[in-house]
């Protein structure tokens, strides 16, 4: 049990890594998104890191335990390698699309919803799971930014809604696919 609660927190850890890296290359050296203090705690810059950091290090543990939840419990065959890696480049390169097209809200948004359905296909997980795990992000992510943005914690440069973008959901659903298929793995590899 030691071991399984320690590997899914690892797996939350590198999720708020990932993010905290990917946020400053897409959104903060792309001005999607200025921070009120950027320079409190902060190892990169115009990013106060540390605080970044923790907020997505409950992202990543809400990912962990729907992960585990989700598809940790199934026996579900080990994703492959190459799946998995495709998924999460294809993850990181939507994320980095978001920095680039910003000033086109609704052509992003089709991009990263059109995505989404082959995403889901080349996953391989059971669908409903898949679904409900991307809805499950696709709500939850956006409320939680849309709440500490209206803290002033952040703001989003352009918004449409609730202090948060218009693609900010379906860029969460493209997640959820990944941490799916992640989940699947590492629930696989704990298995053996």
């Amino acid at each position: 049990m030691t071991k399984q609660i320690g590997a899914w927190s690892l797996f939350a850890l590198a999720i708020a890594v990932l993010l905290t890296i990917t946020d400053y290359t897409a959104h903060v050296r792309n001005d999607v998104l200025v921070y009120s203090d950027p320079n409190s705690g902060g190892l990169l810059p115009d990013q106060p890191t540390l605080a970044v950091f923790g907020g997505f290090v409950v992202i990543g543990a809400v990912c962990a335990i729907a992960g585990r939840l989700l598809f940790g419990g199934l026996a579900l065959p080990r994703p492959s390698t190459p799946t998995v890696l495709t998924s999460l480049v294809l993850f990181l390169v939507l994320y980095n699309l978001t920095g680039v097209l910003d000033g086109s809200p609704m052509l992003l948004y089709a991009i990263l919803m059109l995505v989404w359905l082959p995403h889901l296909s080349l996953s391989g997980l059971p669908l409903n799971r898949i679904v409900l795990l991307s809805v499950l992000l696709g709500v939850s992510g956006p409320v939680a930014e849309g709440i500490r943005a209206s803290d002033g914690f952040f703001r989003y440069v352009d918004v449409d809604a609730f202090h948060v973008p218009l693609w900010l959901s379906p860029l969460y659903f493209n997640g959820a696919v990944t941490v799916g298929l992640l989940s699947a793995a590492l629930a696989a590899r704990l298995r053996r």
